[in-house]
């Protein structure tokens, strides 16, 4: 398939890669054909950015019994297998160099179309820069974190030796709140909150491998808690009512954990058919996608699919629950026209 580079052009602007054109094939063609999308107007389609107050809250804790730590008594650890054991305050960590980027967070436990997902500005240091600080010893793989309510996590080592894993202490420009994690949270992009603990007070390198066990692992959820690709279908809901012959958007957001969502796939005949929605571009390699698909509906019973294909790869179709790995499955939504 040969494309000229306006049309090239054009799949960048939708946010379709070329890598997804042998997967995508006709459905890239016709999502060409989409009108500019009006993404900020499209009611009920969810925002790029989710305020704090508005991002998810999962805690092993009562939420009365969630820590309440004040700022000038905040220690963190960095021990174990390292050269320098580190105790760093907040003010210690606020005065390193900093790094902001958004970063799409999931709950392990939201299922298919559910909200447990948000995505917003952090701000915070950049673990690797803790550990050149401490010196990371010969022979250390793993990584042990604690938190101040006695939530515990491991992860290889080599997982989280990257630029983009950060010690976040504010969330779109302001300080985290109590339930995010104040003052300070360890954020992994790529995988499920349950690896990303809040209140994080020690991190502690160790010589593996390690059986890897973690608080939610020790009551049956993932050793490694990736995050799988999602879609989900925000306008129109479930049960909606709507008129034949009125144009209407079918809009909502893909999700692939950091890989590059290369398309989003809609069908309105339950399967049978699709179409090429639009993808406004991400505000990081980290966050979520908004899409969007412009839709003349005609009389009669219509279900909805919504379907992505991240780095050449559909999503899958096969419904799981979340426990153990994270649900899968492509979101359905049935509609009435008349």
């Amino acid at each position: 398939m040969n494309y000229s580079p306006e049309r090239r052009e054009a799949l960048r602007r939708l946010g379709l890669g070329v890598a997804a054109l042998p997967l995508a094939g006709a459905v890239l063609e016709q999502a060409l054909a989409a009108p500019l999308v009006p993404w900020n107007t499209i009611s009920g389609l969810t925002p790029l950015v989710t305020s704090q107050q508005q991002l998810y809250y999962v805690s092993k804790n009562i939420s009365f019994f969630d820590p309440a730590i004040a700022a000038s008594s905040y220690r963190l650890q960095v021990g174990g297998m390292v050269d320098r054991p580190l105790t760093l305050t907040l003010e210690n960590l606020q005065a390193l160099p900093a790094v902001s980027e958004y970063v799409t967070l999931s709950c392990i436990s939201n299922p298919v179309g559910g909200n447990l997902i948000g995505n917003v500005l952090w701000k915070g240091v950049r673990l690797t820069e803790l550990l050149k600080r401490a010196g990371i010893q010969p022979g250390a793989t793993w990584m042990d974190t604690r938190a101040q309510d006695g939530y515990f996590e491991s992860i290889p080592l080599a997982a989280v030796l990257r630029s983009d894993v950060i010690l976040a202490y504010a969330i779109n420009g302001q300080p985290l709140i109590r339930e995010h994690g104040y003052p300070v949270r360890l954020l992994i992009p790529g995988r499920y909150g349950m690896k990303q603990p809040k209140w994080i007070t020690e991190i502690t390198l160790s010589k593996g491998p390690q059986p890897g066990i973690g608080y939610w692992e020790e009551r049956g959820w993932s050793k490694n808690a990736i995050t799988r690709t999602l879609s989900r279908i925000d306008v129109p809901q479930a049960g909606a009512r709507l008129k034949a012959g009125s144009p209407t958007w079918i809009a909502g957001i893909a999700w692939a954990g950091g890989r590059h969502i290369d398309a989003v796939q809609v069908s309105t005949d339950n399967g049978r058919t699709w179409q090429g929605a639009a993808v406004r571009p991400p505000l990081s390699p980290t966050s979520w996608v908004q899409w969007a698909l412009a839709w003349t509906p005609q009389a009669g019973a219509h279900t909805l699919v919504v379907r992505a294909v991240a780095e050449g790869k559909l999503q899958s179709e096969a419904p799981e629950q979340p426990l153990p790995d994270g649900a899968s499955g492509w979101m359905a939504v049935p509609v009435q026209v008349s």
